[in-house]
């Protein structure tokens, strides 16, 4: 089948996601508690997280492009990634069950419908 996404998942034993692999590429998790804070590719840090109190809340990203501050409607998706002057960089929509579309700079953020990966 061409095209195709292959993925797989490794869990520790607090049954957090410690790693997942999509056509071969792998990202790794660094946890505080039950909160992911950093991402890591070949032991390397990528991405950092701010997170919150609440269930999913990341409040800001910082990787590659810069700080990303995350911007959620009600339901707690993603709607859009804005710069430090508060300019939107990344839009998200989403339809029923989590279908999003991205669209402005292309980025490695997870979290997006309902804030879940």
């Amino acid at each position: 089948m061409t095209g195709a996404t292959t993925a797989s998942f490794t869990y520790d034993p607090l049954a957090r996601r410690a790693g997942k692999t999509i056509n071969g590429n792998t990202t790794n998790f660094v946890y505080d508690g039950v909160y992911s804070v950093q991402e890591l590719t070949g032991g390397t840090p990528t991405a950092n997280l701010l997170t919150g109190l609440g269930v999913e809340e990341v409040f800001s990203r910082s990787d590659s492009l810069g700080i990303r501050q995350v911007v959620r409607d009600a339901l707690g998706s993603t709607v859009a990634l804005t710069d430090g002057s508060g300019a939107v960089t990344t839009s998200y929509a989403h339809e029923p069950y989590g279908n999003t579309t991205a669209s402005g700079d292309v980025n490695a953020n997870a979290g997006q419908y309902t804030g879940r990966e």
